[in-house]
């Protein structure tokens, strides 16, 4: 606030002779141009002149009284304050200083998450995967799955051998790429079933987020990834969302001792019949983020041929049911976003397999027919390496691409085979998709089905980096 000094006697004394004798001059002024002797614009300029000699008189008393000297216990170098109790709130200082310009701050944005999930029985089965290897300079997080819920509802290896190799390894790796955080992934589609007795009761909860973090502490990982493959009906779907509390409520409090925080995420489906009826605005509040399984939206399982793992819907698909809409990419995360999920804790899956189907007939090149089962892969399943699609098929087999789904396809008339897979192309889009929806990131099943040039990989990146 600003202060009025007070004029003295003197001041004021001076103020009121200026201001008589400039009424004086204005009239003798008027007089005269009234006369002729003056004209109108030297009168204006006159009076002008006049008026601003009496405003500098009368101001001078504010302009020439001196600032009252700072108390001796003070340093007249101007200080700004700023009160504990509202870190926005700056006082107006009383004395001019030299201006100092404050620079907006605006927050730094959230980086993408590149999060790849690696099987273990991938370490010591056919592929034997070196963890040594894998291009964790490219990855934010690693999730290793799977650890298992055991019959009475507490957290166990799923592969003594598998974990005996990959832990120690992981910790190595680590200590190579010091950002990467790892996280232990519980169930899966094999390891899902003793979900439900660990979820039923509060009891039960609590022991079993107890096992999970002792588990997660023992074996050095940053959180704990939930792969429940899925709740079955609404009781479960209920409990589903209590023991994600209450492993945050657990995760918290070992956070706060050690001053660090866990993370907690799971994977999520992407049919329309897995998710609905789950209180996803409640829930994503205790997690850090999603990974939607946005691939398997066709199979061994399927009718006819199909996308696994399409980013749109394609107008092409001549099933009839209007829920065949809903399986692909987009259409999930929009469900997703509808129930409350806030978008940067939606992460977009992508496979790095394909699958294929046998005995399938030319027309439309192979895609939206009926077939006759699916062939072995890779390893078995009718499910296929990206490397082992690149070495043994690409060169033989024709690419197409479905503009609308956004994703190709392979098919040989001579083997009869289609396949379904992403590659470099599509994924670039996926990955443009995610960053232009704002999402949290993108998640890959599974890292080691790459290349050995890391094809796959090196697309999201380049596109999320």
């Amino acid at each position: 606030m600003r202060h009025r000094v007070r004029p003295t006697r003197s001041e004021f004394r001076l103020r009121l002779y200026s201001i008589v004798n400039f009424a004086q001059a204005f009239r003798y002024i008027r007089r005269a141009a009234t006369m002729g002797r003056v004209d109108g614009r030297l009168f204006g300029a006159l009076a002008f002149i006049a008026l601003g000699a009496i405003s500098c008189a009368g101001t001078r008393a504010t302009l020439i009284t001196p600032a009252p000297s700072p108390a001796p216990h003070r340093s007249p170098t101007l200080t700004l304050v700023v009160p504990a109790a509202s870190a926005t709130h700056i006082p107006t200082p009383t004395r001019t200083a030299t201006a100092t310009f404050t620079p907006t701050v605006r927050p730094t944005p959230t980086p993408m998450r590149l999060v790849g999930y690696l099987a273990g029985w991938n370490v010591i089965g056919s592929r034997k995967t070196r963890i040594a290897d894998l291009p964790a300079d490219k990855l934010t997080h690693l999730n290793y799955a799977f650890a298992n819920v055991s019959a009475n509802g507490v957290c166990v290896s799923g592969s003594p051998a598998a974990d005996s190799v990959a832990f120690p390894e992981l910790q190595k790796l680590k200590q190579r790429y010091p950002h990467l955080k790892t996280l232990i992934s519980l169930g899966g589609a094999d390891g899902s079933k003793n979900f439900p007795v660990a979820a039923r009761t509060a009891e039960t909860r609590q022991r079993f987020a107890a096992s999970c973090v002792q588990f997660m502490r023992d074996n050095g990982f940053d959180g704990i990834d939930v792969d429940w493959e899925f709740p079955a009906n609404a009781a479960q779907k209920q409990n589903y969302v209590a023991m994600l509390a209450e492993l945050r409520a657990q995760l918290d409090a070992l956070g706060a001792a050690q001053r660090t925080r866990y993370l907690l995420t799971i994977a999520a489906p992407a049919g329309p019949d897995e998710y609905a009826g789950v209180a996803w605005e409640r829930l994503a509040r205790d997690l850090d983020w999603i990974n939607l399984m946005t691939y398997d939206f066709a199979g061994s399982w399927s009718a006819l041929t199909g996308f696994n793992a399409p980013l749109y819907a394609s107008s092409n698909n001549p099933v009839s049911d209007p829920k065949a809409r809903l399986y692909n990419a987009h259409a999930a995360v929009q469900a997703y976003l509808a129930a409350g999920v806030p978008s940067e804790k939606i992460l977009l899956g992508v496979p790095f397999y394909g699958r294929g189907w046998k005995g399938v007939p030319e027309a439309n090149r192979g895609l939206y027919q009926k077939h006759a089962g699916v062939p072995q892969g890779t390893y078995g399943g009718g499910a296929f390496d990206y490397r082992d699609l690149k070495a043994n098929y690409l060169p033989t087999y024709t690419r197409y691409w479905d503009t609308q789904a956004q994703v190709p396809w392979l098919y040989n008339p001579a083997t009869g085979i289609l396949i379904s897979y992403d590659d470099p192309e599509s994924l670039a889009l996926k990955a443009e998709y995610a960053r232009n929806r704002k999402l949290g990131g993108v998640m890959i099943w599974e890292i080691s089905a790459d290349d050995e040039g890391h094809s796959l990989l090196n697309a999201l990146y380049a596109r999320l980096k």
